[in-house]
C-alpha cells in the first residue's frame, strides 16, 4: 500500500481538488494507486475466506468482524466481556464469554451442579481445526479459591464438568495414602476410624465405592470391626443415604486372590512355623535345664516368654488418608464436604459395635453401655457375695458404675443398694428389706 503520489497529489501525499484561478491541477487517481487500495480491501476479504461478490457491498465489513470479534468472541466494543445467555454447550467458536447460572433467571442451565444457582462465571471455549474437539474452561468470579471446572466436547457429545485437578491429572478418587499430620489435607479424610459418610455429600467415593468390588454391608463391616484392627472393605452404610470407608491401621499387603487373599481381606499378625532345637548337658533328667531358666513340660524344655502384645518392625505412625473428593463446592459459604468430614469423626451410634442387641453396645473408645432387669434381694445385713443380676456381657473389670432406675412396675429405687460386683454381675439389696424389681444401667470397660 502506498499514499498517492500522481500528479496533482500534495507533498505528504494527500488529494487535493485543485484551484484553476491559481493554477493549482486537481490530483490525478493514478491506476498503481487505484489497484494497491483494490488488492488490499480484496486481501482483507479473501483472507476472511468469503468469495468477492459484486453485488455484495458489504463483504469488508463482514470480513473485519470474522478476522476480528468473530475469530475469538465475547469481548465486546466497551472494553467488557459480553454475555452468553444460552447454553454454554452451542458455543462452537474460540471465545471467552461472561456467564450465568441462572434458577430464576433461566439463564446458561448447562453449569456445573456444584456451582450455586446466579452465580456469575467465565467460560473459555477453544476449538480444535475442522471442530474434531471442543475444551472449555470454567471459573467463578465471585470465589477466588475456587480452581474451576473443564469438560471436553468429543465426537459431537460434551462430557461431564469436572473439578480443575480432577479426570487423569493429580491423585484419583479413592487413592489411599499417609499423611504425616493430624488433618488430612484438602479433599481427603482420615479412614484410621472407618468415618460413616453422606452419600450426597460424597458421590464421587460413593460411585467409587460402588464400582470397587470391595464393599459389604453395614452388619459384616461392624462384625469384623469387632473384632479386627482394620476393616479393609467399604459398606453400603444404612443402605439408603450413607456408606462407610475401610478402617485401615495395620500394614497394607498386595491382594493375591488365587492364593486365598482377596482384595480387603485382613490377616492376623503371626510368626511363620519353625522350631528351635537345643542340647541338653547331661541329660533331659539332669537338673541344668532348671538352673539355666528354662522350663521343663512334658519333657521338653522351653525358654521364658518375653515380647509384646504384637509382632512388628520399626514403625512411624502416620495418618491414614483416603481421596474423597474434588474441590470446595463454595469457600464462601457453609461447605457440605467440610461439615461431613468434620462430623464423620464424631461418635454416633452408627460407630457403636452391637454386643447384645438391644441391651450392649460397645462405642469406638472402648466403652461398654449395657442395660436390663435384675431383682434386690431382701437385705440380711450381710454382704452377699454371689451376683444375682447377670450383666449381658462381662466387663473387664469390677470398675464399672451401676445405676438403678425405676422399675418396671414403676417401684421407687431409692431403697435398691449395690452391695458387691463381679465382673459378670452384682448383687442388688433392697434396705427395707423385701425383694424388688428394678432396671439397671450399667457402664464400663
Amino acid at each position: 500500500m502506498h499514499r498517492i503520489d500522481g500528479p496533482g497529489a500534495t507533498e505528504d501525499g494527500r488529494f487535493t481538488d485543485g484551484n484553476p484561478a491559481a493554477g493549482i491541477p486537481p490530483t490525478i487517481v493514478t491506476d498503481d494507486w487505484a489497484n494497491a487500495v483494490q488488492e488490499e480491501i480484496v486481501g482483507v476479504i479473501a483472507g476472511a475466506g468469503i468469495a468477492l461478490d459484486k453485488a455484495d457491498n458489504g463483504q469488508l465489513l463482514q470480513a473485519i468482524k470474522k478476522l476480528g470479534p468473530e475469530r475469538f468472541r465475547g469481548f465486546g466494543l466497551t472494553g467488557q466481556h459480553e454475555e452468553w445467555e444460552a447454553d454454554p454447550a452451542t458455543i462452537d467458536r474460540n471465545s471467552l464469554y461472561a456467564v450465568r447460572k441462572g434458577a430464576a433467571s433461566g439463564q446458561s442451565p448447562d453449569m456445573p451442579d456444584d456451582m450455586p444457582a446466579e452465580a456469575w462465571a467465565f467460560v473459555h471455549t477453544m476449538v480444535m481445526p475442522g471442530d474434531v474437539a471442543r475444551t472449555q474452561l470454567l471459573w467463578r468470579v465471585d470465589d477466588p479459591d475456587h480452581p474451576g471446572w473443564w469438560r471436553r466436547r468429543s465426537a459431537g457429545v460434551w462430557g461431564e464438568w469436572k473439578g480443575i485437578g480432577s479426570g487423569g491429572s493429580g491423585m484419583p478418587i479413592g487413592m489411599t495414602f499417609w499423611w504425616p499430620g493430624t488433618t488430612p489435607p484438602a479433599g481427603a479424610l482420615a479412614i484410621n476410624d472407618g468415618p460413616l459418610l453422606p452419600r450426597a455429600a460424597y458421590p464421587q467415593l460413593w460411585a467409587m465405592a460402588q464400582a470397587s468390588g470391595n464393599i459389604i454391608t453395614e452388619a459384616a463391616w461392624q462384625a469384623q470391626a469387632a473384632v479386627q484392627s482394620s476393616v479393609g472393605a467399604f459398606s453400603t452404610g444404612d443402605g439408603v443415604t450413607t456408606f462407610r470407608c475401610p478402617r485401615l491401621r495395620d500394614y497394607v499387603r498386595g491382594a493375591d486372590p488365587a492364593g486365598g487373599h482377596d482384595v480387603g481381606m485382613w490377616l492376623p499378625d503371626g510368626l511363620k512355623s519353625h522350631n528351635h532345637r537345643m542340647g541338653i548337658p547331661g541329660g533331659a533328667d539332669s537338673g541344668w535345664g532348671e538352673a539355666a531358666g528354662l522350663s521343663n513340660t512334658l519333657g521338653e524344655y522351653r525358654t521364658e516368654t518375653v515380647g509384646g502384645t504384637e509382632t512388628l518392625p520399626k514403625t512411624v505412625c502416620w495418618l491414614p488418608c483416603i481421596k474423597a473428593f474434588d474441590a470446595v463446592s463454595n469457600a464462601g459459604e457453609v461447605d457440605i464436604a467440610a461439615l461431613a468430614a468434620t462430623l464423620a469423626g464424631k461418635v454416633d451410634r452408627s460407630d457403636w459395635v452391637t454386643l447384645v442387641p438391644g441391651a450392649a453396645y460397645k462405642l469406638p473408645n472402648g466403652l461398654i453401655i449395657q442395660w436390663g432387669q435384675g431383682t434386690a434381694s431382701s437385705s440380711t445385713g450381710g454382704v452377699a457375695t454371689a451376683p444375682n443380676t447377670v450383666l449381658p456381657v462381662a466387663f473387664s473389670n469390677t470398675s464399672y458404675c451401676v445405676l438403678p432406675v425405676s422399675g418396671p412396675t414403676g417401684d421407687h429405687t431409692s431403697h435398691v443398694v449395690i452391695a458387691s460386683r463381679t465382673t459378670t454381675g452384682f448383687v442388688a439389696e433392697n434396705s427395707n428389706n423385701y425383694t424388688q424389681p428394678f432396671l439397671f444401667l450399667a457402664i464400663g470397660l
